[in-house]
């Protein structure tokens, strides 16, 4: 038979916990993949832009050199401009053959090569960018950025000299060309909006498949982690499963072997606690009952003694008699009257109909009432409260928490003794105070005063008479009017009983 809580198989909280981790992992990576890659082309293409801005000043500067020497823009066409492209790129002057690229003017004829060469049919074969061939075995020149097809020189008047106008000039980049202070010219070409050369295209290729194979590597890790992750809070979270599970069906023992100081662990700890309160509870109950079982075995057992001998005829039927049996009902239905409402007071239902009260009338009245009961115990009973104090209480619950604790100090005080009652108001708190003199109980003793059938030693025994259940209504009555109650040494020698009660009302 399983027990309660221990399901075989895959956890599901793993399963659950292993692809939530996968795909946050998933995502991320991906994201940041991406990122990168687009960073990596975008910087690769603004590095290329500025490269290409300094062969522009370059170009600018070869253009301004050529016209101070010829006094004009109109014969940089064919081997001059060449020369001049070939000068501001450092990759076309190892080039086997020179750049050659389109220098006619807007207005050329059509079908009319550039410089005369002649039907576009007639050319010479050009390579990828337009250099020409000049036999077998002829490689291209280096153009790095295809600045030649790209640019576009225009003279004073914005006219075309080389190259065509740009669509937009306005994007463009844009080199003014001075001489002797005034401008001869315009150098325009269009920013590389992404790498064209099939080297840099190879590099960013590169670059994304390293990319893609570290982020694969990444995912990969990180689901491994995953895995190992999931399982362990898995397995963590099961362990805390089985030992609930065998709470549940009454192993009360069960404990979770789990020190750490996550989530996890505190969840541990407080199962472990529950735990120790379950079992206190279970030995509470265990005790409470064979308290009980006792308490009400004693009466049970004076009446058929006394029923017995007056079956017998050991005993006389007469009034005494009959005096005895009542006496002893009576007792029996106190105990069961106090167990009921301690009963009530534990389910938090204990019978309350507060209004506002004198208390001090209330208490005074109660010293009152024990005065000759403390004559006869040897016991001088003092009282002391203020004039007034108002109180939002149930004054049938208050009476009877005044019998409890003066019953309590006249069956426990040793004669000839004193018992001192106090009310005093503090605040919004009123103060009730009960003192007696000796015998007091030990500080270890009075922690479990207020429990049902609670007797700490022999000064306090059960020979002294009593349920052992005073204190304890005592506590019920003043909790549910939401104050608190604690035992003390008393300054007389004996125990001190403070109660705090709430007012409920303004001061």
């Amino acid at each position: 038979m399983k027990r309660p809580g221990v399901r075989p198989g895959i956890s599901r909280l793993s399963l659950q916990l292993f692809a939530l981790l996968a795909a946050v992992s998933v995502v991320a990576v991906a994201a940041t993949a991406w990122h990168i890659a687009r960073a990596l082309e975008t910087g690769f293409t603004g590095y290329l832009n500025a490269i290409q801005g300094e062969r522009l000043d370059a170009i600018a500067s070869a253009v301004a050199a050529h016209y101070r020497e010829n006094g004009t823009l109109e014969t940089l066409r064919g081997d001059s401009w060449r020369q001049i492209l070939r000068g501001a790129d450092p990759g076309a002057r190892e080039a086997p053959r020179p750049f050659e690229m389109d220098t006619a003017p807007m207005d050329r004829p059509p079908g009319e090569g550039p410089q005369g060469e002649g039907p576009p049919g007639e050319r010479p074969q050009r390579g990828p960018r337009g250099p020409p061939f000049e036999g077998p075995g002829a490689g291209p020149p280096r153009d790095l950025l295809a600045l030649g097809p790209r640019l576009t020189l225009l003279d004073a008047e914005s006219r075309p000299v080389i190259g065509r106008p740009l669509p937009s000039e306005a994007s463009a980049m844009r080199r003014d060309i001075e001489v002797d202070g005034r401008r001869i010219g315009t150098l325009l070409i269009a920013p590389l909006p992404r790498p064209v050369d099939a080297r840099d295209l190879q590099f960013l290729t590169t670059q994304r498949h390293a990319i893609a194979t570290t982020a694969g590597a990444a995912v990969l890790l990180s689901l491994l982690a995953a895995i190992g992750v999931s399982g362990l809070w898995s397995r963590r979270i099961r362990a805390v499963e089985r030992v609930t599970g065998r709470i549940a069906a009454g192993e009360l023992d069960a404990r979770v072997d789990d020190d750490s100081r996550d989530e996890i662990g505190a969840l541990a700890r407080n199962v472990n606690e529950m735990g120790d309160s379950l079992a206190k509870l279970e030995r509470a109950r265990r005790k409470w009952l064979a308290d009980i079982a006792h308490e009400l075995r004693t009466p049970l057992t004076v009446l058929q003694a006394e029923i017995e001998a007056l079956i017998d005829g050991v005993r006389v039927v007469d009034a005494a008699a009959l005096q005895s049996l009542a006496d002893e009902v009576r007792q029996l239905g106190r105990l069961t009257d106090d167990l009921h409402l301690l009963a009530l007071s534990d389910l938090k239902e204990l019978p309350l109909e507060p209004r506002p009260i004198d208390a001090a009338a209330v208490v005074r009245r109660a010293a009152e009432r024990w005065q000759l009961q403390a004559r006869k115990a040897g016991l001088v009973l003092s009282c002391e409260a203020d004039a007034r104090v108002d109180l939002l209480a149930d004054e049938g619950r208050l009476t009877q928490l005044m019998d409890n604790l003066l019953a309590n100090s006249m069956r426990y005080t040793d004669s000839p003794g004193e018992v001192r009652v106090s009310l005093h108001r503090n605040g919004g708190v009123a103060e009730l105070v009960v003192d007696d003199s000796p015998p007091g109980v030990p500080a270890e003793g009075r922690a479990g005063l207020f429990e049902p059938l609670y007797r700490p030693d022999r000064a306090r025994s059960r020979a002294k008479g009593g349920s052992g259940l005073g204190l304890a209504l005592a506590r019920a009555i003043v909790e549910a009017h939401g104050g608190s109650i604690e035992a003390r040494d008393s300054p007389l020698g004996g125990l001190r009983v403070l109660a705090r009660i709430p007012t409920g009302v303004a001061p």
